[in-house]
């Protein structure tokens, strides 16, 4: 019996190091749910969630600017 697998994504870390690899990789062309089928294999895929935080300029105005 497989298992279900439920996964959740990190957005900011995610985004971070697909970009420590190479500045051109991005996250809105990215294959999520290959990514996790390879992932998890056999089991049962039940949801992928994808979750980000907005950053407020007067927070941080320096990576305030680099989300836009």
């Amino acid at each position: 019996m497989a298992k279900r697998v439920s996964v959740y994504i990190d957005g900011a870390n995610f985004y971070g190091g697909l970009t420590s690899i190479n500045k051109r990789f991005t996250d809105t062309k990215f294959d999520f749910e290959n990514y996790v089928r390879y992932l998890i294999e056999k089991e049962s895929l039940v949801r992928i969630n994808y979750y980000n935080a907005l950053i407020k300029k007067k927070v941080n105005e320096k990576i305030w600017k680099k989300t836009k």
